[in-house]
């Protein structure tokens, strides 16, 4: 992180961060799902 350029730089990270914790909440809770489903099965 630069400290010239504070805005750009930390915005960019924090979207990716969001998209990546995201996205592995959703793959955790779909695998929690399926995970339940076979144990229902």
């Amino acid at each position: 992180m630069r400290a010239n350029e504070p805005g750009n730089g930390s915005k960019q990270k924090a979207h990716f961060y969001h998209v990546f914790y995201f996205h592995e909440v959703r793959r955790l809770l779909s695998y929690d799902y399926k995970l339940e489903m076979g144990l229902k099965e």
